[in-house]
């Protein structure tokens, strides 16, 4: 199995329902050559029946890591610091349209372009 630090999708909204966690998932699934292994932390929307359904019925193997253990998922708590400093924290959004565009283009140019500090 190969494993790596993709952000495979993601969601921007108002809302983290596990209905929308999985038709996010649903997005890209026709992209994948074979279903991968997710790992997400125990968030509502992530424990929920609907989640769980929908990665079963795609074959994603679904890990959850134990509760109060950021340590676990450190690759994902580690890309919050960057997102705060670099986008949130440098930026006044006046709508959510602002913000769901300038968010969107920070993600983008990390998971892009940039060159990750465990790959160089």
């Amino acid at each position: 199995m190969m494993c790596d630090r993709m952000i495979i999708a993601y969601h921007l909204g108002l809302t983290g329902k596990a209905s929308v966690a999985a038709r996010t998932l649903a997005i890209r699934q026709a992209e994948w050559i074979q279903p991968p292994v997710i790992r997400t932390d125990n968030g509502p929307q992530f424990i929920a029946q609907t989640f769980d359904q929908q990665c079963h019925q795609w074959g994603i193997e679904h890990e959850r890591i134990p509760v109060h253990s950021p340590n676990y998922n450190d690759y994902i708590e580690s890309w919050h610091a960057p997102r705060e400093r670099e986008c949130l924290n440098r930026q006044e959004f006046d709508t959510y349209q602002d913000a769901y565009r300038g968010v969107t283009r920070w993600i983008e140019d990390y998971s892009t372009i940039r060159i990750h500090s465990g790959l160089r």
